[in-house]
Parts: structure tokens; sequence; C-alpha cells
């Protein structure tokens, strides 16, 4: 019987066998990545809640997973071989995603989470693929950068500018229509209304969504970046001309008409329909320049470089030295991961809603009523009471404005209970949005308070006729002093602190803040004897409330 011969085909790789052998320098960048991307994904899971949370960013997941589903048709349409390197391109996109995950335990910052995904996306891209990897994944790359939120409080800042805005190019179309107004800040009074120009009206919602969808078009249509960038400058422009539309339809049909759209489905109606007028009108104009500047025959994304120009010095080969940098940024991230995850964990994980804030705060909301201040207090006369109910887009914030009116001869200010916060709530910001210049600001002691209590003095004008004087304090859930920030007169330290405030996260309090708040309004400058006596009212008003055990029960 014969024996078959033995077969000398060689055997089927498997699936391991086809992967690229690494080297030991290879096997440490790919550490490095692998532990940053655990570390990082918490707080960017964090991240990703608190965006759903805010009306502003709410879109931005769906904005994710296109950018995804894209990255996997342009991989399918053009496959890209695994060619493991260990550029120097790859060494600073690690080297930065392990120091901005550090960020986000030092701060710590939530938001920090967001550059440090990215950058470690571009190591992982560049690292397995390289260059010509990156070129296929520039589109996704871009619609994943345009998820990122504004950082140092600028989303707030954006709200206040496009409000103003608003305001004022409807101003002056009213003017030239010949409608009686008044316009100051995001108020527009008229002879028989009062309108203010909340988040809505302004287009702060659609603005960000109309930038979204700018850079998808961009994205699509194959543009390098500053085509891209062009875009949503035209995006940005349009969509404020068409909101300011929004807002002198709604106050002249009013004046001249009687015809309130204010709310309701017309106002809805209006706001789609300025939202579909500014995106046309964005797309049109980058079709006239298309016609002025034709792009180029080949894909934007296409890298032009010529076949015979040497190597880029970002794409050689790291050196040794290059790789000790990687494993010890990789021992630093794991050293202070260890050190100050304690310090992140206490942070607020999601945002609570204002109900939870209310039910957490030093005051019961429900229990608030004119009686809370006394009608006789430190020489000045209760006069009156008012509760105000606010809504979501009220730039000055919180769920409730309790209003008491004192009155000591001819003079009258307001105190007002106002919240619940989240941290301490910086009044500069909401006053300079009713149209209020912050002229300065201090810092104050509330004296006879048993602990450090500390407060914060404005001093604003707004041309042609009211000047002000606004105190306030905010307090935690025990009734507990919550401090403004360090150096919050300064100017310098002010903007550093903002930075430091706007990209970390807020302290915890385990519960809502609230604020007291005095306001003294007048057409002209107070002397220093009115000052000095409006804060020992602001003082007797925190004694009275938060002194004792009263304000935490």
């Amino acid at each position: 019987m014969n024996t078959p011969a033995p077969s000398t085909a060689p055997a089927a790789a498997s699936p391991v066998d086809r992967l690229p052998r690494l080297s030991p320098a290879q096997w440490a960048v790919a550490a490095a990545i692998l532990v940053t991307a655990l570390a990082v994904a918490p707080p960017a899971v964090n991240l990703i809640r608190w965006m759903v949370s805010r009306e502003y960013y709410e879109h931005m997941p769906w904005l994710m997973l296109a950018a995804a589903v894209l990255a996997g048709f342009r991989l399918r349409a053009n496959p890209t071989p695994i060619d493991i390197t260990t550029s120097w391109r790859v060494m600073i996109w690690t080297g930065l995603a392990m120091m901005m995950t550090a960020g986000v335990y030092i701060l710590p910052s939530r938001w920090m989470a967001g550059p440090a995904v990215l950058s470690l996306l571009m190591a992982t891209i560049h690292f397995v693929g390289g260059t010509a990897a990156m070129l296929r994944m520039r589109g996704p790359m871009i619609l994943f950068l345009a998820c990122l939120p504004l950082p140092v409080l600028l989303d707030s800042w954006f709200v206040v500018r496009m409000q103003q805005l608003a305001t004022w190019l409807a101003s002056v179309w009213l003017d030239l229509f010949g409608v009686l107004h008044l316009a100051t800040g995001v108020d527009i009074r008229t002879p028989g209304n009062n309108f203010v120009v909340e988040d809505a009206c302004s287009g702060i919602h659609s603005m960000f969504a109309a930038i979204t969808v700018g850079v998808g078009y961009g994205v699509l249509m194959r543009y390098r970046w500053y085509r891209i960038l062009a875009i949503v400058v035209q995006m940005v422009f349009w969509v404020v001309v068409a909101n300011a539309i929004r807002v002198f339809t709604v106050v002249y049909v009013q004046s001249q008409y009687g015809t309130d759209l204010s709310t309701g489905t017309p106002h809805q109606m209006i706001g789609l329909a300025t939202f579909a007028l500014g995106l046309l009108l964005a797309i049109s104009s980058d079709h006239f320049f298309r016609y002025l500047h034709p792009p180029k025959s080949v894909a934007d994304d296409d890298d032009d470089t010529p076949a015979d120009a040497p190597d880029r010095l970002l794409d050689r080969p790291a050196s040794a030295r290059g790789i000790a940098i990687v494993l010890g940024g990789l021992a630093a991230v794991a050293v202070i991961g260890v050190l100050a995850f304690s310090q992140y964990s206490r942070m607020s994980k999601a945002p609570r809603s204002m109900q939870e804030l209310a039910a957490t705060s030093a005051i019961r909301f429900d229990a608030v009523g004119q009686d809370y201040l006394p009608a006789e207090l430190a020489g000045w006369r209760q006069t009156g009471f008012d509760v105000n109910e606010k809504t979501a887009d009220s730039i000055f914030g919180g769920m409730k404005s309790f209003i008491w009116r004192y009155t000591k001869g001819a003079r009258s200010v307001l105190i007002s209970l106002d919240g619940p916060y989240g941290d301490w709530h910086d009044l500069a910001l909401c006053y300079s949005g009713v149209g209020w210049d912050v002229e300065s600001r201090t810092a104050i002691d509330i004296a006879d308070m048993p602990g450090p209590y500390k407060a914060a003095e404005l001093n604003l004008d707004r041309p042609p006729f009211d000047r002000a004087q606004v105190l306030f304090a905010c307090f935690d859930p025990r009734g507990a002093s919550v401090d403004p920030p360090p150096d919050f007169g300064d100017a310098f330290y002010h903007l550093v602190n903002r930075l430091r405030w706007g990209v970390g996260d807020k302290q915890d309090y385990g519960g809502g803040v609230v604020q007291i708040q005095l306001l003294d309004q007048t057409p002209v400058e107070l002397s220093t004897t009115q000052r000095n006596r409006n804060r020992e009212l602001f003082e007797a008003v925190v004694r009275h409330a938060f002194g004792d055990a009263k304000g935490a029960q």
C-alpha cells in the first residue's frame, strides 16, 4: 500500500500571524496609547452626558456617530494597510493625549477629556496606518473636532453676545421702519410692550446647529480646512442676520398689528424659517465663492506632496530618547491618576436638575414668603414683595427669585434671594448680558458671621441714564459661604481664574447653591455714605438668613 507523501504546501496563516510583529519600542507606544485610552474613557463619557444635558450641544453625539460612520465608509472605499510606525508625529500626539488626560484629573476637568480623545485618535491613526491613513481620516477627524464644546465659559459669553447682537440689529431695522422703541442690552421696549431677547430668540441654539451643518457640508464637499473655516464664518454671519430678522419681525408685528408672535407655534415656525434662511444664504455664498475661486480638480483630502519629496521630519522614526519620553509620560500619567483620582471622583459626574438642586439647597423654595425677611431691618422698612418664576432661557439662571423692596427715606433698594445654582454664580456676566458695563468688581468680607463669609460688589453703568451698585453672596446647602474666585477684583487674575473655572469642573457642594443680592439702581452716582448704608443692609440680610441655623433648615 502506498503511503501518501506529506504535503509541501505552506499552511494557511492565522489572523494572528497576519498581524505585524512589534518591536519593544512599538509595544511601549501601544501600551501608552492603551493605558491613556483607559484613563480618559470615564471622563469622556461624563463629557458626553453633560453635552446631552445642554440644549446647545444635544446634537453633538449624533455628529460623533456621523463621524464614525464616515470613517467606516472611507476605510471601506480605500483600505489602508496596517503600517505600524513610531514616528515623531506619533510621539507628539501620544504625549499631548497623556498630558491632557493628566489635566482631566489635576484640574479636574471633564472638558479636557475632549481634546485628549482627539489627540489619542490622532496618535492611534498615525501609529497604525501612518500619514496615508490620516489623510483618509481627515474628514471624520474634522467632524470629531466640531464636537468639542466651547471652553473657558465661552458658551455663556457667546450666549450673551448673540443676544446683544440680535437686539442691536433688530433695533437698527426698527429705526428704519419708524417703530418707536428703546433697546438696552437684550431688552427692546415699545410704548405698549417689553420684549426680552432670550437664548432661543438670539439664535444661539440654531447657531451651534448651523456650525455643525457647515462643517458637515465642508467635509462632504472634501474641502480643505481653511475652506471649511470659511463656511463656518459664513454660517455664523447669516444665522446672526436671520435671527435678527426674527426678533425684528416679532417686535414689528406686535407694535403695528397687535399680533403676538413671541410664543407658541407662530414663534417656533418663525424660528424654523429663519434657520433655514440662514443655511440657504450661507450655502449660496459658498457657491458664489466657488464661482470666483473654483476648487482643485483633485479631492481636497488627497496628499499633494510630490512623490520624490524628502521624508518630512515628523514622519521619521523616533529615537530611543523619544521612546523614553513616552515611557516616562506613561509613568507620570499612572502616578497622577492614582493620586488625583480621588479628587476627580468627588466631582459631580452628571448635572443635577433644577428640582434636585432646589431640594438640596439651604432654603425651602416652596416655603419662602414675604415674612422670610423682617418688616424692619438696619433702619430700612420693607415696602414690597414679588416672586419671579424663571424660565430655562433666563440669562440670570436659577429657578426662582424672591424679591423684597426696602425703603429708607427717599431711597429704595431691591433685595433678592435667588437660586438654585450649581456653583458660585457670577452676576457680572448676567448684568453684562442685559446691557450693563461692569466698571469694577471687588470681593468683600461680611462682618459678624460665624466664620469667614465673603461677598462680591459690582459697580455698574448703563448709558445714558443708569448707575447701580450690586452686592451678592452665595451659600451652600449647609448655609456656609461659597466664596468668589481668588483675586476676583483683579482683571488679570480674573482672566486666569476664568480660564481655570471654565476649563475645569466646578466644586460639587452636595446640593444647590443660593444667592442673596442687593441692587441699588439710580440715575446718578451713589455717594460713599449711600454705598456704606447699602452694605450695612446687605450684611444685615445675610446675618438674618444665614447667621444661625435658620438658613439650613
